[in-house]
């Protein structure tokens, strides 16, 4: 659905992310390497979410090669599309979520989840 907002801002999200970045939720056991597989992977679980409210709660930036992001961001599920959630279709969902970022030449290089 091109008027997604995040299908919307495909392109920004690209841009962010270096070309072989290395992506990892490492408490749902998931590990991604490169830009294109990721973007599908991020469009994946945007699109599970409906209704979405992001809450940041936190951003601390180390230098120039460091961030770290905390944040709520709370959904209705439309019951696929997020690898490891087992909840049916219409669940409200709250989840907490801390990111580390490391950067280079402006760009994502690699982000823990």
């Amino acid at each position: 659905d091109p008027l997604h907002p995040v299908a919307a801002s495909v392109d920004r999200t690209r841009a962010l992310y270096d070309p072989e970045v290395r992506w990892a939720a490492p408490r749902r056991g998931l590990a991604i390497t490169g830009r294109e597989p990721l973007v599908a992977h991020l469009l994946r679980e945007a699109h599970a979410m409906r209704e979405p409210v992001l809450q940041p709660l936190r951003r601390t930036e180390s230098g120039a090669h460091r961030i770290v992001e905390e944040s709520a961001i709370r959904f209705v599920y439309a019951g696929e599309g997020i690898a490891g959630l087992t909840l049916p279709a219409g669940s409200r969902v709250e989840l907490s979520r801390v990111r580390v970022l490391d950067l280079r030449n402006g760009r994502i290089v690699a982000a823990t989840c």
